[in-house]
């Protein structure tokens, strides 16, 4: 865990899909590092028990269901967060999900000429569209110094693409583009826009043969998250666990 100076300073940390998973296991590393928590997820039972651990609404934990899905939703909330004037410090785009072939690990079950067209279009708006509506609601409410993280992945990776899991690969490889241009708007309001692959990490979405444990991946990125608070430097950075 990162010591608690690198992280001083006004300001919320704002993580997305905090009920489960590497989310849940970063937002409990925030406040145990002394952090003021904003965590979102669809729905708002979840978000009482973040990680299977029940969590209530404090003046360092505010929780806001709130689905990628509906652009208007992030609309509404980012008008909810100017109206309450609360600055948010670090964004992290964790949100994400896999489609392809129902989620399967079986290469033969995420070919590419299984993918519905609705699992194409909703992994899109999870995966893509969601973090950019939320950076387009969310970057008023922050100042220079502020951090945009967007949780990506080694398969999206130009030089290891590979076959299947189309839809998963193809929205990350775009949310990696979106990292990039971000990182240039911004540039000039003094906020970071970097990228962060944790590995493979053991979550529902990847699976219990994942050799990373969704603690020690929190860890790392809460590690990021310190170093770049800490050192900011040129924005638009790929950042990958164990490099």
């Amino acid at each position: 865990m990162v010591s608690r100076e690198h992280h001083d300073g006004p300001g919320w940390f704002l993580v997305t899909g905090a009920s489960r998973g590497l989310g849940a296991a970063l937002v409990r590393q925030l406040l145990d590092g002394g952090d003021r928590v904003l965590a979102l997820a669809r729905q708002e039972a979840d978000l009482r028990y973040l990680g299977g651990q029940p969590h209530r609404a404090s003046a360092e934990l505010l929780t806001y269901p709130l689905d990628l899905q509906d652009p208007g939703g992030i609309r509404a909330f980012g008008a909810w967060l100017q109206a309450r004037e609360l600055q948010i410090r670090c964004l992290v785009n964790n949100a994400g999900v896999c489609l392809d072939g129902g989620g399967s690990f079986n290469l033969q079950e995420a070919r590419f000429d299984l993918l519905s067209p609705e699992d194409l279009e909703r992994t899109f708006r999870t995966n893509l569209f969601g973090p950019l509506h939320l950076v387009q609601a969310v970057y008023r409410s922050m100042g220079p110094g502020g951090l945009i993280l967007n949780v990506t992945s080694s398969l999206a990776d130009p030089g290891l693409l590979d076959a299947g899991w189309v839809a998963y690969r193809t929205s990350k490889a775009a949310l990696n583009a979106l990292t990039s241009v971000l990182a240039k708007e911004l540039v000039d309001l003094g906020i970071q826009v970097n990228a962060v692959d944790p590995g493979w990490v053991r979550t529902g979405m990847g699976g219990e043969n994942a050799p990373v444990a969704p603690e020690m991946a929190a860890a790392w990125v809460h590690g990021v998250i310190g170093q770049t608070l800490a050192e900011p430097g040129a924005s638009g950075r790929f950042f990958s666990y164990g490099h």
